[in-house]
């Protein structure tokens, strides 16, 4: 194959990869919202990775900003709580 046809391949595959790519995360990200939205925290949990974190960052009452580690667990059962 020459250079040329190589080239013209690897322009016109790049972007499809990348959608491919794009698709997976958005499959993701939809599942976490379709779990808290039927309340369903297995599901939420399950969209993560074994070794995923999370963290709350926010202001304390000086002032300073501080963070603090949680966990997929807690996430999930804080957002998949019926609303009331």
């Amino acid at each position: 194959m020459n250079k040329v046809a190589v080239l013209v391949l690897m322009v016109f595959a790049t972007p499809l990869l990348a959608q491919d790519a794009e698709e997976e995360v958005m499959a993701v990200v939809n599942s976490v919202f379709e779990g808290m939205a039927i309340n369903n925290g297995q599901m939420i949990t399950d969209a993560f990775t074994e070794d995923a974190q999370t963290f709350t960052v926010f202001t304390d009452e000086l002032g300073i900003a501080k963070k603090q580690e949680g966990s997929v667990e807690k996430f999930a059962e804080a957002v998949s709580k019926e609303k009331e």
